[in-house]
């Protein structure tokens, strides 16, 4: 039984240059007889994904993402509240949910009731997750390539049309610029920030590589000096610092002791 969330642009120093490459590496799970669930891919990749299947003679089953009414998920006769804040999350329960139907096509006993209690208690730290550094509000998405980040800018775009200031550690093996320009709406700003331990993009570097951007671009010497100037300029003290670019930096906010984790809690039940 295989799963396939959206195969993007990633890791190309290891799985290749394009999509077609990577998915080429990826598709390498699929085996003889295997069951496939996939979510929508692209067209390159949805390509090699069918001609492995038919290769591999394995069963290949496309799902949409699920359909949502008001705030919660709809699929048949379900209905039931995700613990995972996001959009991108409907084609991710989409996923989950065609591998039970195939277990329960096998024979596996899974009640609905288990179904729902699986999704509403579902937690992914560093994905949307809404913390407090210092009494201010965050929130933390490790999206560290440029699906990732057009997945991110469409959750920012929710917030509304004011600005957004942005706390940002990106690698240097990623793509940066093509993130920046992704994220990054007209008035937001940006902090770029090292990723302690890795070699990461530094604002000067991005400024060159984004001109237009640059601006609106800021340097910090570290985490903590970048949050402290990001949140301290808000337009309003309600509007959260979103951090992104990398879950090494993510990782290491969330074992700062200055982060308060429970003063925001998950809500049981997510808008998309």
């Amino acid at each position: 039984m295989i799963g396939l969330a959206s195969i993007g642009l990633d890791h190309r120093e290891f799985l290749g240059p394009d999509l077609a490459s990577i998915a080429t590496e990826k598709a390498g799970v699929l085996h003889p007889g295997a069951r496939v669930v996939s979510g929508p891919q692209t067209a390159a990749v949805r390509a090699v994904l069918e001609a492995q299947a038919v290769r591999q003679g394995c069963q290949m089953q496309w799902r949409e993402p699920l359909q949502q009414q008001g705030e919660e998920l709809v699929a048949r006769e379900l209905r039931w509240c995700s613990g995972l804040a996001g959009s991108v999350q409907r084609t991710n329960a989409a996923v989950a949910l065609g591998l039970i139907e195939a277990l329960r096509e096998l024979g596996w006993a899974i009640p609905d009731q288990a179904i729902r209690r699986g999704f509403s208690e579902a937690r992914w730290p560093g994905r949307l997750q809404r913390v407090r550094w210092r009494g201010q509000p965050l929130i933390l998405d490790g999206a560290h390539n440029p699906p990732a980040a057009v997945a991110l800018r469409a959750e920012r775009d929710r917030l509304g049309d004011g600005s957004i200031h942005w706390v940002l550690g990106i690698l240097a093996n990623k793509q940066a610029p093509e993130m920046l320009e992704t994220l990054l709406a007209h008035q937001d700003r940006a902090w770029i920030v090292p990723v302690s331990g890795h070699s990461s993009w530094g604002a000067e570097e991005l400024a060159a590589a984004c001109p237009a951007l640059a601006g609106r671009l800021r340097g910090a010497g570290d985490l903590e000096a970048a949050l402290t100037d990001a949140t301290g300029s808000r337009e309003s003290p309600t509007r959260p610092v979103i951090v992104a670019g990398s879950l090494y930096l993510l990782g290491d906010l969330l074992a700062a002791a200055d982060l308060d984790q429970g003063e925001t809690p998950s809500p049981p039940c997510h808008p998309f």
